[in-house]
Formats: structure tokens, sequence, C-alpha cells
């Protein structure tokens, strides 16, 4: 997510799958209080911090844009889902959903956020 002057974030989510983008991008109210809980017209995200530092839920409803090239403006709508947790010292699991697709996700991975 970044802010935007008009005091607006914009959500910019790209995912590789089957040889394509599915990209989601949004421009949305920020969030209030203590996690990151943004909605929108076909967008749901919540980031949730469990416990600082260690522990993080990501959860996303969506979407997305099934694109060749991420700057397409257009291409095919696919649901997108992803229910995840991220754990210290860089884990990622839980589940990735796309269409009526279903991963399991157990992998490492990192997590960085950007701004307050």
């Amino acid at each position: 997510m970044t802010s935007t002057d008009r005091g607006t974030v914009e959500v910019d989510i790209r995912v590789r799958h089957d040889g394509r983008w599915l990209v989601v991008r949004e421009e949305v109210e920020p969030p209030k209080g203590r996690d990151f809980d943004v909605r929108g017209p076909g967008l749901w995200l919540s980031l949730v911090c469990e416990t600082p530092g260690e522990h993080w839920t990501i959860g996303l409803e969506a979407f997305a844009l099934a694109v060749d090239d991420v700057d397409d403006e257009r291409g095919d709508l696919v649901a997108l889902g992803l229910d995840l947790e991220w754990e210290a010292p860089g884990r990622v699991h839980g589940e990735v959903l796309v269409a009526d697709a279903r991963w399991d996700v157990d992998e490492p991975g990192d997590l960085t956020l950007l701004g307050d």
C-alpha cells in the first residue's frame, strides 16, 4: 500500500500464475486502527500483526485482472484469495486460491513493511 496526496492508499498486488500476472490495483480509504484492513470494490485486504516482529496474518479476497504484462489495463477477471501467515524468522504458510483452484503454501518468505 502506498499513500497518496488525496488521503487515500493505493493497493498494488501482483501474483504470477500459469504464465500470466494476476493484478489487483485499487485506491481506497486508508486503514484505521492498529491493523491494516482495507476494503474497496471487489477488494478485502487484511494484514494483522499477531505478535510484533514475529507473526502476521495476511488475508485477501479480490477480483484480479489476469494479464500478460503488469501494465495492461484489460484482461480477464479472476477470483484471487490469500489466507496466509508469516512467522519469524521467515516462513509463510497457508492457502492461495485462484478461481476454483487451491494450493497449500509452506515456504520460506520475507515480510517487508514500508512506511508507517
